[in-house]
């Protein structure tokens, strides 16, 4: 049974009301049909029928939006494509197929498990928050990219407060892969001689760092160049992000590479 409260917040609704949903956009009320039940109109002419209580908690979708990747919902129909806004929506489409394309997935397997903060499912949502972060100028002109690792230290969630911008060369080092199939360490590789070598990547060049008798040995160096590595890095753009950034790259955790 609805609540006397419940009903006297839908009595207040009137045609012509607007509501911002956390993943679909703007929408109107266009039909009062009850205290339980409206008739909503989105940006691009879409008209459903919602419980009030899902619109006043900002849920209702639109569900004759075609889903991105089965998830995400492009509720920016009338906008000027602008570059900015392409390269926005390139971002967003990205995280999409990251967290739900099951072809991406099958070929990158770390991304199992992923997920995408229900704001972020609507374009709109997404474009505004991703705006907000620190940096954000830097992926439209130099390349930086949108990270989920950092912040949290190997999170899996791609939301405006478990991510930030940095640079690609440290995107990289962050980026979680899987360990060979042959069961070595990330960074050591078996050589025909029976020795293991220790392989560190910078700026995609594979730089070599000694062979060695013991897997553990070649492992040991290959954690302490990439610590290195990432100290480097910080050190070296320090100046350019928030402090929270830099505390959080300089206390990373290396095992969670």
């Amino acid at each position: 049974m609805l609540s006397m409260l419940s009903m006297a917040r839908a009595s207040n609704l009137k045609v012509g009301d607007t509501f911002l949903t956390k993943c679909c956009g703007i929408c109107t009320v266009i039909e009062y049909v009850s205290y339980v039940e409206v008739y909503v109109k989105f940006e691009d002419d879409s008209v459903v029928k919602t419980k009030v209580q899902s619109l006043e908690r900002g849920h209702c979708r639109n569900l004759n939006s075609k889903l991105v990747f089965g998830a995400g919902i492009n509720d920016m129909f009338r906008v000027e494509k602008t570059k900015d806004f392409i390269k926005q929506k390139q971002l967003w489409h990205g995280i999409l197929e990251r967290c739900f394309s099951e072809k991406f997935l099958e070929k990158s397997p770390t991304y199992k498990n992923c997920k995408v903060s229900e704001s972020w499912l609507g374009l709109s949502n997404f474009i505004e928050d991703v705006k907000s972060i620190e940096n954000y100028e830097k992926s439209l002109n130099e390349g930086w990219h949108l990270d989920k690792d950092l912040l949290s230290n190997g999170s899996k969630l791609y939301s405006k407060d478990t991510c930030c911008f940095i640079p690609r060369s440290l995107n990289v080092i962050l980026s979680s892969y899987p360990k060979k199939l042959n069961g070595l360490p990330k960074g050591v590789k078996l050589s025909k001689g029976g020795k293991y070598f220790a392989i560190i990547q910078k700026e995609g060049k594979k730089i070599f760092l000694g062979s060695y008798d013991s897997v553990e040995e070649a492992s040991r160096v290959y954690n302490i160049a990439k610590k290195e590595y990432l100290l480097n890095i910080a050190d070296s753009i320090k100046d350019v992000v928030p402090e929270n950034v830099y505390k959080a790259l300089v206390n990373f955790n290396l095992e969670k590479l």
